[in-house]
């Protein structure tokens, strides 16, 4: 939920952006979520503001939003639970003049105890884009998690959800 939050704040804030620059109407807004059963994992990618190289920098900082007003969440500590409840987050950014793919690794075996070192870090993420779409988004953003035996749930598949028409529904 968290993800696809965002991803209308993002797409609604390009909106509104595009509308005050006088560019209404050449905006359209795309929200893509792959559910990738064999992989275990999802994928949010939206086309809206995308975030420059200072907002990649910090958007793990806790407490901290780059959102205010009437969007859907704003208190800062989305990303940061979303990147800590899973072992696998996978990010890639785009805006004018800034691109960036990252990952942060076994963040949620570190916050439960069973992982040694260092709070998990973003590092560069150079494999290719879990949303092949996402190439075609001239900014925005796509995140990625896997699920595993550290998460809730474990599997995407515990609904007996299997098909793409079940997951639509």
């Amino acid at each position: 939920c968290e993800l696809i939050q965002n991803a209308l704040d993002a797409v609604d804030a390009r909106s509104k952006n595009e509308v005050s620059a006088g560019a209404a109407g050449s905006y359209q807004p795309r929200l893509n979520i792959l559910i990738d059963l064999d992989e275990n994992q999802l994928t949010v990618s939206d086309n809206g503001i995308g975030l420059n190289q200072s907002q990649f920098e910090q958007f793990l900082a806790p407490h901290f939003s780059f959102k205010a007003g009437s969007t859907r969440g704003h208190k800062g500590v989305g990303a940061t639970y979303v990147a800590y409840g899973f072992n696998l987050m996978r990010i890639s950014t785009r805006t004018p003049g800034f691109e960036a793919s990252g990952r942060i690794i076994n963040a949620r075996s570190w916050l439960k105890g069973d992982a040694d070192g260092a709070n998990p870090k973003v590092e560069h993420d150079p494999l290719p884009l879990a949303d092949p779409n996402f190439s075609n988004f001239d900014r925005g953003v796509s995140i990625t998690v896997r699920f595993d035996t550290n998460s809730h749930p474990r599997q995407l598949s515990w609904l007996q959800a299997t098909t793409a028409e079940t997951w639509s529904k």
